[in-house]
């Protein structure tokens, strides 16, 4: 498994700001493109990383989308 892929299976799930920090951290600049439901405040939940792609050059994008965290029952 190479380098690059570990840091690609490393970012999904990840809160939007951590993979974006783990990503500069390894020198790759992300580019973010953010996903929601239509009938959901884009402002509920926890903008989460649900797909990782490699741009041209040294560039990813990186796909997330709003998770309610916490608790389902309540």
């Amino acid at each position: 498994m190479t380098a690059m892929t570990q840091l690609f299976q490393g970012l999904l799930g990840l809160p939007e700001e951590e993979a974006v920090a783990r990503a500069r951290a390894a020198g790759v600049e992300p580019v973010v493109c953010r996903s929601c439901a239509p009938r959901r405040d884009p402002a509920a939940g926890t903008l989460r990383v649900i797909r990782v792609q490699q741009e041209e050059g040294k560039s990813l994008r990186l796909t997330v989308s709003a998770f309610l965290d916490g608790d389902p029952a309540k």
